[in-house]
This record gives C-alpha cells, sequence and structure tokens, in this order.
C-alpha cells in the first residue's frame, strides 16, 4: 500500500490496541476492587454475576489482555522510534527463511550443520521452529499454505460464540437497536467471506486482509463495543462516595429489571462466559498480528537490488551466449555420480505424506465452497430467528420492559404493568385470565402494579401461582 496508507493503518492499530488496553486494565481494576463495596454487596444480593471469590481470577485475566494488548502497541511505538520509520515489530521484516517449496515442518526437524556449540545449536533450532509455526510462511503464518484451513476453524469456531451471544442478547437486552446492530454485523460478517473469496479470489494476500478486518471489526464489538455501551449508560448513576449505585436506584422498578437483564452481559456470568470472552479477545489479537505481517509500504524496484553474482553470470553469458561453462568455470571440480543414501529417513520425513495431504485439503475448492454455503446458511438462520422474534406483538400498555428473545410462541416481557383502572377490571379470575397470559410466564421479573386501589377486589386480586415470586417482588 502506499505510504499515507500505511501510516494510517499503522495509526489505527496502534490506537486499537491502546483503547483495548485501557479497557481492560480498567475491567481488571473493577474487580480488583470490587470486594467488600456497596455494589459487591448489591450485586451479591441479586444473584449477578459470579461470586466475589472468583473477583481476583477474573481481574488477572483481563489484566493479562490489557498486558498482550499494551505490549503489542509498545512494541510498535518503540522500534518505531529506533529505526526512525513506522514499523510494527523487528520480526515482520522477515523475509521468510523457510522455503515456500518445502514442509516447514520437515524444515523445523532438520538438524543444522553449523559446527556450533549445544547452547546455540538449540537456540537455532528454537528459532526454526517458531519460525516455521508463526512465521509469515509458518503453519499459523499468513503465508501458509493452511491459512485458509486455520481460518475455517476458527471462523467456525468464533461463529458459534457470536450466536450465542447474539441469543444471549435477545434474551437479555431491552434495548432493540442495539440488538438490531448487532445482528446486522453478524450476518453481514457470515456473507462478507463469500462475497470477498468470489470478488478478489485471484489476489490472496488482499482476500486474506479484507477477511482478518471483518473478523476482528465483529470481534472488537464483541469483546469491546457492547460492554461500553453498556457500561456508559449506568455510569451517570454510579456514586463514587457509596461505592455503588445510590438505594433509590435499587426500588426503581424499571431500572432494577433492566440492571438484572443487562448486567448479564456486562458482568462476567459463569466461566463459560469467560471462556467466550477470552476467544474473542484471542482472536482480535490474532487478526491484528495476522494484519500486521500483511500491510506492506509499496516499494520501487531498483536495479540496485540485484544480487552482483547474478550479475556477473548475466556478463559471462552475454560473451559466450551459445556456449556451457568451460572447465575453469567450474574450477577444475570433476563430476561423479550421486550415490543413493542408504541412511536412515530423517524423522522429519515422517510427516511428509500427512502434510501433502492437509495441504491438498486445504486448497481444496470444493471444501471452500462448502464452507461459503454454509456460512451463507448460517447468517440466514440467524437474520430468520432474529425476524421472528422482531414480529412478537408490542405489549404496548401492559409491558414497560418487553424483551425479544429467539424461539418463543408468547411476547416475552420483564416488568409486566397492571393498572385496574386502565383495563377497566376488577382483579376478579375472569377478567386478569387474559392480563396474565399475554407474555410468557418464565420471562416475567416483575409486577408492577399501579393505582392498586381501583381494582374494587385487591384484597382477592387473583394471579397464577407461577407469579407467586414475581408478585411477592411488586411495588
Amino acid at each position: 500500500m502506499s505510504p499515507v496508507a500505511f501510516a494510517l493503518s499503522w495509526l489505527s492499530i496502534l490506537v486499537l490496541h491502546a483503547a483495548c488496553s485501557l479497557y481492560f486494565a480498567l475491567v481488571g481494576r473493577l474487580y480488583w476492587t470490587m470486594p467488600g463495596t456497596y455494589l459487591d454487596i448489591c450485586l451479591d444480593y441479586y444473584q449477578l454475576g459470579m461470586k466475589n471469590t472468583h473477583y481476583t481470577t477474573l481481574s488477572i485475566v483481563h489484566i493479562a489482555i490489557a498486558s498482550a494488548h499494551g505490549a503489542a502497541g509498545a512494541v510498535m511505538l518503540l522500534m518505531s522510534l529506533w529505526r526512525r520509520r513506522l514499523m510494527f515489530a523487528p520480526w515482520n521484516e522477515d523475509s521468510g527463511a523457510l522455503s515456500p517449496t518445502e514442509s516447514v515442518l520437515e524444515q523445523a526437524l532438520e538438524s543444522t550443520d553449523q559446527p556450533v556449540g549445544g547452547m546455540a545449536r538449540w537456540r537455532a533450532r528454537s528459532r526454526r521452529v517458531v519460525d516455521a509455526l508463526f512465521g509469515r510462511r509458518g503453519v499459523f503464518g499468513v503465508e501458509s499454505q493452511f491459512f485458509d484451513l486455520l481460518l475455517i476453524v476458527r471462523e467456525t469456531t468464533e461463529l458459534s460464540l457470536q450466536t450465542v451471544q447474539a441469543y444471549r442478547m435477545s434474551l437479555y437486552l431491552p434495548r432493540v437497536w442495539l440488538n438490531r446492530g448487532y445482528i446486522a454485523l453478524l450476518v453481514a460478517n457470515c456473507w462478507l467471506t463469500p462475497m470477498i473469496d468470489h470478488v478478489v479470489r485471484r489476489d490472496a494476500m488482499r482476500r486474506r486482509l479484507l477477511v482478518l478486518c471483518c473478523d476482528s471489526l465483529l470481534d472488537l464489538i464483541v469483546a469491546v463495543g457492547i460492554p461500553v455501551v453498556l457500561l456508559a449508560t449506568y455510569l451517570p448513576d454510579y456514586d463514587a462516595k457509596v461505592t455503588g449505585f445510590p438505594i433509590a436506584f435499587w426500588y426503581n422498578d424499571a431500572w432494577m429489571v433492566n440492571v438484572k437483564n443487562e448486567f448479564q452481559l456486562l458482568l462476567v456470568a459463569s466461566w463459560s462466559d469467560l471462556a467466550s470472552r477470552v476467544v474473542f479477545s484471542l482472536g482480535l489479537l490474532g487478526c491484528l498480528d495476522s494484519i500486521k505481517d500483511l500491510i506492506r509500504v509499496r516499494s520501487v524496484p531498483s536495479s540496485a537490488a540485484v544480487a552482483p553474482s547474478h550479475v556477473a553470470a548475466l556478463t559471462r553469458e552475454e560473451q559466450n551466449p551459445a556456449q556451457g561453462p568451460s572447465l575453469s568455470d567450474l574450477g577444475g571440480l570433476s563430476v561423479v555420480p550421486i550415490v543413493p543414501s542408504k541412511q536412515a529417513p530423517h524423522p522429519g520425513k515422517r510427516f511428509t505424506s500427512s502434510v501433502r495431504f492437509l495441504q491438498a485439503f486445504a486448497r481444496s475448492r470444493r471444501l471452500h465452497r462448502g464452507f461459503h454455503a454454509l456460512l451463507i446458511a448460517w447468517g440466514l438462520v440467524v437474520l430468520g430467528l432474529h425476524l421472528h422474534a422482531e414480529t412478537q406483538r408490542d405489549l404496548d400498555g401492559q409491558c414497560l420492559t418487553q424483551l425479544r428473545p429467539w424461539l418463543r410462541a408468547k411476547p416475552s416481557c420483564a416488568l409486566l404493568l397492571l393498572d385496574c383502572a386502565q383495563n377497566g377490571i376488577g382483579g376478579l379470575a375472569a377478567e386478569t385470565t387474559e392480563l396474565w397470559s399475554i407474555s410468557d410466564p418464565a420471562s416475567v421479573y416483575r409486577i408492577y402494579a399501579f393505582d392498586l386501589i381501583n381494582c374494587r377486589y385487591n384484597d382477592t386480586l387473583f394471579y397464577p401461582l407461577r407469579f407467586e415470586d414475581q408478585w411477592s417482588a411488586l411495588t
């Protein structure tokens, strides 16, 4: 890319690393300092998030992720200042010590022939193994023959977790615009991968770059974007003096119901939830690292880049175009036949058949077409589930906090409203049966009774037994 585009990309990645590092560091500090505060007492009372005995572990995990982003950004900045030009890392300049025509695994297992000591030999082999695994042409590198196969595995894993996240958002999040935005990104990510492959099929590096950008955007939204949006809505209500939200908020039914639902997404709810967040965070780090390997400043070819030995060879060939090399050119060396070695094959050769099979499998167009068909179908299923939830009728006037979860036959209402005057009822069973049956009972968290004195039979107001817990919390 052009120098200007490279500079903008470098700056964007640096800002992204800094923002992610700041966010995860703040979350880690929050979990570290929260035990014993008023907020911790309220969360434990309402059973929101994990137990406070696990806060130290959660803090360490978030700080570790913040450190990884901070280290990546620091390497970019320090190396650029040291070299006096923009660069991501010293190892990004590696032109690839591994031959693209040989198996990287075989080369990693080959022993070096240099007469060096044991420690130097171990270091050389260790670096060769690292290059074979994580170099540009390594197994996990951006120029690897297994890149597309690994991309399929990673996208399938992340899409599964992102679909679960979309279901949890539909189950807990009453903010319709946030649900719709996330579904739009998820479906677009499913469909963009086949579209990118079809449009830029001949340019493998550009195709990989675009796919990685799409994946990193969705990982960023899930790992950082959604929690930041939810956190921003509750930050003005937080009181640092009481180390929590004032007690008046906890007696506000609408606020309390939103906290009960949205804190399931804002806080780490379980170990599986923590594992999925770690996967998204590591996926974002991996995508950014691969993007760094892919983008380069466009260089102009120069004649000075030709090796002197090549120039000498071309000169000799121009002088004697019709003759082969003379004995003097060969240095007086005699030619002897090559005798096949009877030495036992190197252990690395045992992987040859498996590696070649995986290479052929990774390049299979049938595999890519099948995966693209799966992505298109996946996006259609997610979109269909969301549209089905959107078609649930609005409970205006009867529900203060309505949810739209997937695969529900009835509308879901977290805060049900009982207003005898508005509904023109007295409170008898025959009058309230329709009111209690408008929503899915499992979704009702609280029942708000407005102006209960207008219910003529308020002393014997009928409500089904399935609403007993919610009714006990009536305000």
